[in-house]
């Protein structure tokens, strides 16, 4: 397998990488909503399951293949569905890209998201307040 290419733009909080079949995967730095929203769609018993979410992270970031965008999951069915459209080779690369940009590892990443989604609970506040 070929290492991706990546690119970086991070004053704009994007980076676009070149997966291993040559499709252009557009990223974004998720914010408090977007992981609010990545957990939502996981659903109760897949966000508390620490390998489901490492699984299938490479949805947080994602924005676009190919210049298409992607919309953000809503379901984990969502998700199994996007995994299958990247393999092994787009979400290898989202996962390299990711890491490379925001300089965090997937666990460091899994593990800012579960603090953004139990501060969130636990401020009782409404979503975007």
């Amino acid at each position: 397998m070929s290492e991706p290419k990546i690119t970086l733009k991070p004053e704009s909080g994007e980076t676009t990488v070149t997966d291993a079949l040559g499709r252009r995967l557009a990223l974004r730095k998720p914010g408090r909503v977007r992981s609010f929203k990545f957990f939502e769609a996981l659903g109760a018993q897949a966000s508390v399951n620490p390998m489901c979410v490492q699984m299938f992270q490479f949805a947080l970031f994602l924005t676009a293949i190919d210049g298409k965008p992607v919309e953000p999951c809503h379901t984990l069915i969502d998700m199994e569905a996007l995994a299958d459209v990247l393999g092994d080779e787009g979400c290898g690369a989202i996962d390299r890209a990711a890491q490379e940009a925001w300089g965090q590892s997937q666990e460091e990443a899994l593990t800012a998201a579960i603090k953004k989604w139990r501060a969130m609970l636990d401020s009782g506040k409404p979503l975007g307040s």
